[in-house]
């Protein structure tokens, strides 16, 4: 590989840059159905690694399928994307009960099935196709004309690998693709994917300072299936994995097996050894891997990332200097640091209280409720004060002194409230609401009966008291995870702090 070097690929005009999504499916009647949506890009540029001669090739083609070149899973940057829309293949092969049924699995969200109309247009959804059972292919990106421009990347001046973590940007975007197969009894290979969807994704990985830039810029909002895979980012360790969302399973090509291999494939899948009387001809729900493994199958990939637009955050481990004969001195160093979260989903939230004054003198006070799935923050504690802590069910985090704030997920509910209502007169809750939702920038745009989520620009634009400080962080009920930070020595510099 020493003869490869990492370039940048851009075409020569704009407007050119096509990817094509492709998805498949099957009907009840076992027919086939596939699915393809293209989109056109104004301008991009890819990370490309290239021999001389595969350089030199390309800069005489006038059309690139740019996937053939790509380094591994990073593609740079993609603007300005104009949609062209999507196609169901040989649409005119279909009868109208057939497009019905194919209109349903492209849009129909169970979460909202009150809003499905079968005659609607709608915006296609990758989570709502898969949750539907589609299976995607690949996405291809090319340069439909004109050829590109290639440039080499810069080496790194800095080419010492360093340790990172890696946080998915938003919650329930991490996930992980199980790939299993096995031999039926004719000999016939089937596979069997599992997709799985976690709340909060947290790994360690050890990169040049390049590689990192390469990860982070991997989440622009124009790709159509953006991911961040960490089996190919080098040293990277998922340290934690938590909050199963969702759980989609595949028969891979379902339609190429007859009804007596599907009935061996469920029984493969369900059929427990320990427990026979318990099988059902007709289930339905996610599989065991126990049984999987017990009834022969072999998962033959494993695959874990971030697929989402804001892609992921990466920040240093953080470094804490603490002197070698601090350490040695262990009496004054029963401290350890932890990482704690809420063991359950939807049990973290906070309590914030802005306040004000009307004209007429009279005190306001308004409440803010933020509810989020899930949220990190760090802890010190020793032996007795961890035993302790881990008993408790409702934890009020902000009356802990020596634990902080880290990373919440982003917010699904906001309640607020403005305290002692019932105290106002008409006229004061009427100059209340002016204060909470009056813009002074756009004074067209206040509705005296608005009754969404105030902001926090015009709330400190209107003369409320607004203290980051004064926000109190609790579990409902649950209790905490706790996982200790460990101290590893990093090159010659002093102890550091990471997740283990």
């Amino acid at each position: 590989m020493s003869d490869y070097k990492l370039y940048d690929l851009s075409p020569k005009k704009e407007w050119i840059i096509f990817n094509i999504d492709t998805w498949h499916n099957t009907l009840k009647n076992g027919k086939y159905v596939e699915f393809r949506y293209k989109i056109k890009h104004k301008m991009g540029s890819f990370y490309i690694s290239l021999t001389e001669t595969k350089k030199n090739e390309l800069l005489e083609q006038d059309k690139i399928l740019v996937n053939e070149t790509l380094y591994p899973n990073y593609s740079f940057h993609i603007s300005n994307e104009v949609e062209l829309g999507g196609k169901i293949i040989n649409i005119q092969t279909y009868t109208e009960d057939e497009k019905k049924e194919i209109h349903r699995l492209l849009y129909f969200d169970i979460r909202e099935s009150h809003k499905y109309d079968p005659n609607g247009s709608y915006n296609w959804n990758s989570h709502i196709l898969k949750e539907n059972n589609w299976v995607s292919h690949p996405t291809y990106f090319y340069i439909r004309e004109g050829g590109c421009n290639i440039k080499i990347v810069p080496e790194d001046d800095d080419k010492e690998i360093k340790p990172y973590i890696l946080i998915d940007a938003e919650q329930n975007t991490s996930f992980s693709n199980e790939l299993w197969n096995i031999n039926l009894k004719n000999g016939k290979i089937v596979e069997y994917e599992i997709n799985k969807i976690y709340a909060h994704l947290e790994s360690k990985i050890e990169v040049t300072e390049k590689h990192k830039r390469i990860i982070e810029n991997n989440k622009n909002p124009n790709f159509a299936n953006p991911k961040v895979i960490l089996n190919d980012v080098s040293g990277c360790s998922v340290n934690d994995l938590t909050g199963l969302f969702s759980v989609n399973e595949i028969l891979i090509n379902d339609y190429n097996y007859s009804k007596k291999e599907k009935k061996e494939i469920h029984r493969l899948l369900y059929f427990d050894k320990d427990d026979e009387k318990s099988y059902d001809p007709l289930c339905d729900c996610n599989v065991k891997d126990t049984i999987l493994k017990a009834n022969g199958w072999s998962i033959i990939n494993n695959e874990f990332g971030v697929c989402h637009h804001n892609g992921c955050h990466i920040d240093k481990y953080e470094y804490i200097y603490i002197e070698k004969g601090d350490i040695e001195n262990e009496e004054d160093n029963d401290l350890k640091l932890y990482k704690l979260e809420n063991r359950y989903n939807n049990t973290l939230y906070s309590i914030e209280y802005i306040d004000t004054k009307l004209k007429n003198g009279k005190h306001v006070e308004y409440q803010i409720q933020t509810n989020y799935v899930r949220g990190i923050f760090k802890i010190d504690l020793n032996e007795e004060d961890k035993k302790e802590l881990l008993k408790q069910d409702k934890i009020i985090l902000s009356d802990i002194s020596s634990c902080w704030f880290f990373k919440l997920d982003t917010p699904y509910e906001i309640k607020e409230t403005l305290i002692n209502k019932q105290h106002y007169t008409e006229e004061e809750k009427k100059e209340i609401h002016r204060l909470l939702y009056f813009d002074k920038d756009d004074e067209e745009s206040y509705d005296p009966d608005c009754d969404c989520n105030v902001k926090d620009t015009i709330l400190k634009v209107n003369g409320w008291n607004i203290e980051e400080n004064d926000i109190t962080y609790c579990i409902s009920s649950g209790g905490c995870i706790l996982k200790e930070m460990v101290q590893f020595i990093y090159g010659n510099k002093p102890f550091s702090q990471g997740f283990i």
